[in-house]
């Protein structure tokens, strides 16, 4: 029978890399969303995705993590106004690749929990145990508007932690049984196959406030978490060791993931002149679209002055080769595991990442090499 928790092999992404390192967002335009209007940024198409993927995967990235978004956000770019359904990106991806972890991103209430769990445990299947979860609550209305709900912000962790739960229990139970709870009552459940492998897929969060961290750490296997950029890295540092302090209780490891902007030339002012060149072409009408969005769900979100000189993307590197592996050693240094990394175009800038930053990584200790000779 499948235990609650998922194994430390899944955990750890089955390998030894001490910094974990994932491409974020290449199943929607832009990116992560980045709103900025140049004609090199990233728009998905399924060649465009797989290309990307495989190499990922061909040269020992640990995991792809896709970003669930269902409209855009306007302006002349729309930002994530074209985007593949993450369950089923996953799957079709897990069937192409060998090594690397497949996420899907879900939203909890759009969903049923019983045919979450069969869609998982379909796609954990194909990949022989590679696929990984990243759990949203939710917080853009918009997209709740359109799937007839309303984002109940008050218990919208509490509705989280019981469909998770009922997945679970489907992935453990041996039989038939019944689920009684606030949310969701029913009756006669069973569930065959269990996830592969038998011990269940790694469940994520990004859950940012007090709430969001103590669902994370009480329901989750790790965490996405990133400082602001500018701000107080040493609040950020307390924040990883009060989360990993927390989270020794599990008796596994607890990784937590920094979503990081990637801005890498080869030299320094190369880079800096990239970064002008993407703040100088930033959509501000979709910009203001996201702030409004953002602001109306109750997050905490900059000016648009302030979102430009910040960066893109939340926490970004700007630099050469060597500054990138450097930042990345630390974030290493105060307990980050890895890295979900955000590019303009993973078409235009992975194989320079990989050919550049990523042995310089290998040198450092961070990571091994992907086909050791």
């Amino acid at each position: 029978m499948t235990g609650s928790g998922a194994s430390v092999d899944r955990i750890t992404l089955g390998n030894g890399n001490k910094f974990k390192l994932g491409v974020f967002g290449t199943n929607t335009s832009s990116g992560a969303g980045l709103p900025i209007d140049v004609p090199e940024r990233w728009v998905p198409d399924w060649a465009s995705t797989l290309k990307v993927t495989a190499l990922a995967d061909e040269r020992g990235l640990d995991f792809t993590l896709p970003v669930a978004r269902w409209k855009g956000f306007g302006g002349k770019v729309d930002p994530a106004g074209t985007s593949y359904e993450p369950i089923a990106w996953a799957c079709a991806l897990l069937a192409k690749t060998k090594r690397i972890h497949i996420f899907a991103t879900v939203h909890a209430l759009f969903i049923h929990p019983v045919f979450a769990a069969k869609q998982f445990v379909t796609a954990d299947h194909v990949g022989d145990g590679r696929f990984g979860l990243n759990l949203v609550a939710g917080w853009n209305g918009n997209e709740f508007e359109m799937f007839g709900v309303k984002p109940d912000m008050e218990n919208r962790y509490a509705y989280a932690a019981e469909w998770l739960d009922c997945i679970k229990r489907l992935w453990s139970s041996e039989g038939t049984f019944d689920f009684d709870g606030k949310f969701f009552q029913l009756k006669g459940l069973r569930a065959d196959p269990r996830p592969f492998g038998n011990t269940r897929p790694v469940v994520l969060n990004a859950g940012k406030s007090a709430l969001g961290e103590a669902f994370a750490i009480d329901h989750c296997d790790g965490l996405f978490s990133s400082p602001v950029q500018g701000g107080d890295f040493e609040l950020f540092t307390r924040t990883v060791a009060d989360v990993k302090k927390r989270a020794t209780a599990k008796g596994v490891p607890y990784p937590i993931f920094t979503p990081t902007t990637i801005l890498c030339r080869r030299t320094k002012a190369e880079a800096d002149d990239f970064f002008d060149y993407l703040a100088e072409n930033t959509d501000l009408e979709a910009l203001g679209n996201i702030t409004s969005v953002r602001s109306q769900a109750g997050k905490q979100v900059p000016t648009r002055a302030e979102a430009i000189k910040r960066g893109f993307g939340g926490f970004r590197i700007v630099g050469d080769p060597d500054h990138v592996a450097q930042e990345f050693a630390k974030l290493h240094r105060v307990g980050v595991d890895g890295a979900a990394m955000i590019f303009l175009n993973q078409n235009l800038e992975l194989e320079f990442f990989l050919d550049e930053v990523v042995p310089r990584l290998e040198r450092m200790g961070l990571r091994v090499p992907a086909n050791p000779s």
